[in-house]
């Protein structure tokens, strides 16, 4: 969440002109941001002269958006957000599948004959071995 230092704010409307979708505002000379509007795409944050606006972090935003001026850099950071927040959730389920499918890999190893001497010689080369001597060509 974009924060503004009211201490900081000097009440140029640099920040209010490049905020493309009309979060920010004035009150009493001083930039207000409308969080329910708030897109943090991080443009304020570089045009701002008095380096009043702050990331401010929650309990709820985990995974923080970096602020760049580049509308494609902001979204492909939100969307890295998303998917390290959609990834740490599924976690655990992931393990979960992968530990049984581990487990059953092993019981059916166990399961299976021990290889033979007769198992091995008949593997490879489609379980023929090659004659030698018989049916060759002569030139």
């Amino acid at each position: 969440m974009y924060v503004i230092d009211q201490q900081k704010c000097n009440g140029c409307p640099s920040c209010m002109e490049i905020c493309e979708i009309g979060a920010i505002y004035l009150i009493d000379n001083k930039a207000q941001i409308d969080q329910t509007r708030c897109t943090e795409c991080g443009a304020c944050l570089d045009v701002c002269p008095d380096n009043a606006i702050m990331v401010e972090h929650t309990k709820e935003q985990e995974y923080p958006i970096v602020a760049d001026s580049s509308p494609r850099q902001s979204i492909l950071a939100a969307v890295k957000s998303s998917v390290v927040a959609v990834g740490s959730a599924l976690l655990p389920l992931v393990i979960t599948k992968v530990g049984d499918l581990l487990s059953s890999k092993l019981e059916n190893a166990n399961r299976s004959t021990p290889p033979t001497k007769q198992n091995i010689m008949n593997s490879g080369r489609g379980g023929r071995r090659r004659s030698r001597g018989k049916g060759r060509r002569q030139r």
